[in-house]
């Protein structure tokens, strides 16, 4: 992203069969052609967006969820160790070792 503002805002809408379109300043930060993946990351202030979501990058972030975070026991979903309970079921987290 040479030169380009730091902060920047844009919205998009989700059609009705759950698709979006990515604005074209975005395609170009992330970028991302038609056919790419995108990967949606939930993070403890929403999702994050990465560009690109190749089999060997999801493959390592997968690897990081299960050395970092936490699986939860109810629904297999796998978050941040600093949350308190899961965030697609509500089961409580575990207790953290001391």
């Amino acid at each position: 992203m040479e030169n380009r503002r730091t902060e920047f805002f844009v919205t998009s809408k989700i059609f009705d069969d759950g698709k979006t379109q990515v604005p074209a300043e975005v395609r170009r930060d992330l970028n991302v052609k038609d056919g790419d993946q995108l990967l949606w990351v939930r993070k403890v202030d929403g999702y994050h967006v990465r560009g690109t979501a190749e089999p060997q990058r999801l493959r390592l972030i997968r690897e990081t969820l299960k050395s970092g975070g936490i699986t939860c026991k109810k629904c297999g979903t796998n978050y941040e160790a600093n949350l308190d309970k899961c965030p697609k079921c509500g089961t409580p987290a575990p207790p953290m070792p001391p």
